[in-house]
């Protein structure tokens, strides 16, 4: 994820919602790490599990569960 475009290239999605990041780059104080901001929609509040999808620079990473209350 390093060395992405910028902003506009990277796309999340929680349960198929577009979650607009906030940051994306390297993880303050750990060499190598890699981090992405985003503030969640209420609208999550409660949907229980879902996958996130993250796409940068055109390219989908693995995608993970995770779990809303």
């Amino acid at each position: 994820m390093r060395n992405h475009r910028g902003l506009p290239g990277v796309n999340l999605r929680l349960g198929g919602v577009a979650v607009p990041a906030q940051f994306a780059g390297a993880t303050p104080g750990d060499p190598g790490g890699d981090q992405i901001n985003a503030a969640l929609p209420r609208g999550l509040t409660g949907r229980g599990e879902m996958d996130v999808v993250l796409m940068v620079d055109g390219k989908t990473t693995n995608s993970v569960r995770i779990i809303i209350k």
